[in-house]
């Protein structure tokens, strides 16, 4: 959108030519958020570009503004924080795990410009490159293979069997035909075998389950971070580390051990596989390695540092209770790298520090500090008065200023609402130079607007309430049984939930629980009877709202550990196939029926479309 005039400036030149030179790592101070996504989207269309932020929601906010100004909604991946399953539990969430995984198989592919994480998530580890390729299959038609065999891998590889996929990481087989979702894919996959032959490969659309479009290969990829070639493998890795173990300690751990070897042999999977990562990954790889060849951009190292500092504090107590318990052991306690490490990586590989302030970090040699001056505008919100004033403000210094509008449409009235009040503008795609008295106008939203006073250059973002501020295109919303929580401000006390294992309870409020002298936060559901479950706010996404009919203004509740859950599902799903059977039908029939032409547009109508400022759906 702007990259040819940050480009152009005299701080990123320097920058530029510091890392060619290797006078890296590198410190620009006096950027605000919005500059910062402004500088590592610009450097991402020169290569791969690795954003490190203190947290998950300065992550996701770069993010959507990296994607802004690149002007498409995948351009930079969130990579997220993952939550380790090291306790035997049910029903835990793998959707951050999905997500990291579908991050990683873009990465690998080469088609990924940009990953941002929080430090957190860049320290975790992972499993190495190689491993996740060795663990990948390219499908073709005309390939020869057994459905059976490949029912075996999906299983292997940590997908779940459905007799539908309706989501991520599932696959569900039937006759020939054999669908599964990968973690990587923009869309599900539909292989039809002719013996054991590929006859066709295809994607698949979950809402009408019909094919949409014919390919000429589909992989299967990994759908988890824990991948190990057998079960005897690892099973004998686990019987070699048990005889090692000594102590008090080491026989919980050995009896514990025994048992996972047991289930392993048995054909089952383990829940808790995440505690073996240590032990499956002598060299494990984290995302550092991943982005090896990308330029590494951390933005407030010293916050990063703090924050990672705390939740490292957390992770280590829960880990001692762990080596206690006998859950974890000697050899399988490490599951990240430390805070020195990742200096020692930026310190060896180069690297640009973005900054607010500029700060010393007296772990690091910096080669070169570079200042910025630049500001951070607030969003514009509508009203025409104040843009009027802020443009002609600008105009009087000899500014270039371009105006985000939003959307083409509003782009058009925009450029004739500031004719009228006398400012000529111009309608473009991207900026690519710097024209006093100029004002342009495009489309697309930022979370703030920017300012480089030495450049005589602005930004003026159009934001309105509720609007999306990432750009036009609208996202497929995941298919959920009821309404979605996306935060604990969603629930109130006393309302009807329904979790995806268990089914329908009510929600009595968040409590803080003592697990093993670890305290965390947990939301309690309470069930028929006196059963009631505790679910941590981590898993909060398998939990949506209660949206059924009440018969006389009352839900039954479902009872803990019953069948009456599972059997309600499995009528569920044979209500739907007949509504869908109904709604075939109707669609036939509305077909079929003569329609009605509406009366042209008149100028009222082409006025408001004009002026509508959201995309239609």
């Amino acid at each position: 959108m702007i990259h040819n005039i940050i480009a152009s400036t005299p701080e990123y030149r320097r920058m530029a030519d510091d890392l060619q030179s290797g006078r890296a790592p590198v410190e620009i101070a006096g950027l605000s958020g919005i500059h910062k996504a402004a500088l590592c989207a610009t450097a991402s269309l020169s290569g791969p570009v690795l954003v490190v932020t203190p947290d998950e929601a300065a992550a996701t906010r770069m993010a959507e503004d990296i994607n802004a100004f690149l002007r498409r909604e995948d351009a930079a991946l969130l990579f997220p924080v993952r939550e380790l399953v090291l306790r035997d539990i049910e029903g835990s969430s793998r959707d951050y795990e999905h997500a990291r995984l579908r991050v990683l198989g873009r990465v690998l592919s080469g088609d990924c410009p940009v990953v941002v994480a929080s430090l957190e998530a860049a320290m975790q580890f992972l499993p190495p490159a190689e491993v996740l390729r060795e663990n990948t299959l390219v499908l073709k038609p005309g390939d020869t293979c057994e459905i059976s065999a490949l029912t075996e891998r999906l299983v292997h590889a940590g997908y779940e069997r459905r007799d539908q996929v309706d989501g991520t990481c599932q696959f569900a087989q039937r006759g020939g035909i054999l669908d599964f979702y990968p973690p990587d894919s923009p869309a599900p996959i539909r292989v039809e075998f002719w013996g054991d032959e590929i006859d066709t490969v295809s994607a698949f659309d979950l809402d009408t389950q019909r094919r949409v479009d014919t390919m000429r290969a589909a992989s299967i990829t990994p759908a988890r971070e824990v991948l190990y070639p057998s079960a005897e493998w690892l099973c004998k890795r686990l019987a070699q580390q048990s005889s090692a173990l000594r102590g008090k300690a080491g026989v919980k751990a050995k009896e514990l051990i025994a048992a996972d070897i047991a289930r392993l042999e048995g054909g089952l999977s383990l829940n808790n596989l995440d505690k073996y990562l240590p032990l499956i990954y002598p060299q494990p790889a984290t995302l550092f390695d991943y982005m090896r060849s990308a330029t590494l951009f951390v933005s407030e190292l010293v916050t990063a540092r703090e924050t990672v500092k705390n939740s490292m504090w957390q992770f280590y107590e829960d880990l001692s209770i762990l080596m206690e318990e006998g859950i974890l052991f000697k050899g399988c306690e490490r599951f990240a790298l430390e805070p020195a490490e990742v200096l020692s990586i930026l310190q060896k590989n180069g690297g640009v520090l973005l900054d607010t302030f500029a700060r010393t970090v007296p772990d690091l040699r910096l080669g070169d500090l570079i200042n910025v001056n630049g500001i951070a505008l607030s969003p514009w919100g509508g009203d025409l008065t104040l843009l009027f004033d802020d443009v002609d403000a600008y105009l009087e210094r000899d500014f270039c200023c371009v105006v985000l509008a939003g959307t083409g449409k509003a782009a058009a009235a925009l450029r004739d609402d500031l004719a009228g009040h006398g400012i000529s503008a111009i309608i473009v795609e991207r900026v690519d130079r710097i024209a006093p008295r100029t004002v342009f106008i495009t489309e697309g939203r930022l979370s703030s607007g920017l300012e480089l006073p030495d450049s005589r250059f602005a930004v003026i973002t159009h934001v309105k309430s509720g609007a999306n501020p990432l750009s036009a295109a609208r996202k497929r919303r995941k298919k959920k049984a009821g309404e979605q929580i996306r935060s604990l401000s969603d629930l109130a006390v006393g309302d009807l939930v329904v979790h995806s294992a268990h089914g329908i309870g009510v929600f009595e409020g968040i409590i803080k629980r003592d697990i093993h002298g670890v305290v965390k936060d947990y939301i309690k559901i309470r069930y028929a009877g006196t059963d009631a479950l505790f679910v941590p706010v981590t898993q909060l996404d398998l939990v949506s709202k209660y949206i059924g009919p009440k018969e006389d203004g009352a839900v039954k509740l479902n009872k803990l550990n019953s069948v009456e859950w599972q059997n309600t599902r499995k009528r569920v799903k044979a209500a739907v196939a007949d509504m869908a059977k109904e709604l075939i039908q109707l669609y036939a029939q509305r077909m079929a029926v003569k329609g009605y032409a509406f009366s042209a547009d008149n100028e009222w109508q082409r006025e408001f479309e004009e002026r509508f400022p959201y995309n239609e759906t």
